[in-house]
């Protein structure tokens, strides 16, 4: 239906201008229709959920999230996206062009972006200026310029689930990796990254998670996919969503990976003394830091919050309240990310008045950039 209504807007706008603006509205009804069907998997019992990557149903298989009527996100056959042909990838090229045409500035908010995972991208404006998910080569485009169209900014997961390029003995195939990567080498991510939309390039997810990895994802190993993607794209922020106290254990002085993540959970201690703490290790590395909140597991008995997981808590309001403005006060913070989106919890009155408050808190900060 939204393939219908994409051709009906092109064919009865004949003025490129209005025709611009016609495709990006339809830009934003492709990615925002039926959101909790193509943003997000349903929460299950034996999801890490500490993890910001894209939730699996449990096989480790990442849902597909391309727009309808693409092929999946995984899918490395097909037309590519620079064709002549009229194929989705050439709608999604087209809505980026309209979106350039139509927001000359790019990403325009103020302050350090603000946002969290799975997040709709409807929900994207003036309160949540950032969002995080996979996307594939079919719909990235279409991903981008909605982001764009919004002044947002976005960080993208361009490999897919961890089981896409993990061995049978648990450790991480690099060359696997980059093949996953190399699916967008024809689509072109530059005008993205140069007008500030494209913050970020999440290229792994808790490598030191033992229930992932076997042991941990070697440092060497998380370097040489940082330079991968500095080949590819070398204005590109690369980032991990590791802690700067676990990355500052590497032999060797880090010279392609850009940025660490900080996400606090009540079980990490009082909240001032360890932002300070990995704030100090993200600076002596040279790391920018993109902080969060967990907010589904990251709470205790006293929210009254049921989190996802067995025996786990949400964050109370009081707590999103809190704990939100000392990680967004830090002045090394380049970004606020959080896990995750849900709408039976952003919906929530006191949740959204303290997000309310966080976001102002991210809004009025210097922008920070998340480049070493």
């Amino acid at each position: 239906m939204v393939w219908t209504m994409i051709q009906a807007a092109e064919a009865a706008l004949p003025n490129p201008r209005f025709r611009a603006g016609a495709l990006v509205a339809a830009a934003f009804l492709l990615t925002s229709c039926d959101s909790s069907d193509h943003l997000a998997a349903p929460l299950t019992p034996n999801v890490h959920m500490d993890s910001v990557g894209i939730p699996t149903d449990g096989t480790g298989e990442v849902p597909s999230d391309s727009v309808p009527g693409t092929p999946p996100i995984d899918s490395t056959s097909g037309t590519p996206t620079d064709s002549v042909s009229r194929t989705p990838g050439d709608t999604c090229a087209a809505m980026a062009q309209a979106s350039r045409e139509v927001s000359k500035t790019g990403s325009s908010a103020p302050g350090i972006a603000f946002g969290a995972f799975d997040m709709p991208p409807s929900m994207m404006g003036s309160k949540f200026t950032g969002i995080a998910r996979a996307s594939g080569p079919y719909d990235i485009l279409c991903t981008l310029a909605t982001a764009r169209r919004a002044g947002a900014r976005i960080i993208v997961r361009m490999s897919g689930g961890d089981s896409y390029f993990r061995n049978p003995d648990r450790t991480l195939n690099l060359e696997k990796w980059k093949a996953r990567i190399d699916r967008y080498k024809r689509v072109n991510l530059q005008p993205f990254i140069d007008d500030g939309t494209l913050i970020g390039h999440y290229i792994l997810d808790e490598p030191h998670n033992g229930n992932t990895w076997k042991n941990f994802v070697p440092f060497e190993t998380i370097e040489a996919m940082a330079r991968y993607s500095k080949e590819l794209w070398p204005d590109l922020t690369t980032v991990v969503r590791a802690y700067p106290d676990w990355l500052s254990d590497a032999t060797f002085h880090w010279q392609y990976l850009d940025a660490a993540w900080a996400q606090y959970s009540g079980r990490k201690g009082e909240v001032k003394q360890w932002m300070k703490d990995q704030s100090a290790y993200a600076r002596t590395e040279g790391f920018g830091l993109i902080v969060g909140l967990n907010f589904l597991n990251g709470g205790d008995e006293s929210s009254g919050i049921k989190g996802s997981r067995d025996g786990s808590y949400a964050m109370s309001a009081k707590q999103v309240r809190e704990w939100g403005a000392v990680l967004a006060a830090d002045s090394h913070a380049c970004a606020f990310y959080s896990w995750k989106y849900t709408s039976s919890y952003f919906d929530r009155p006191d949740v959204e008045s303290a997000l309310d408050e966080v976001a102002s808190k991210a809004k009025n900060r210097e922008r920070q950039s998340c480049k070493r």
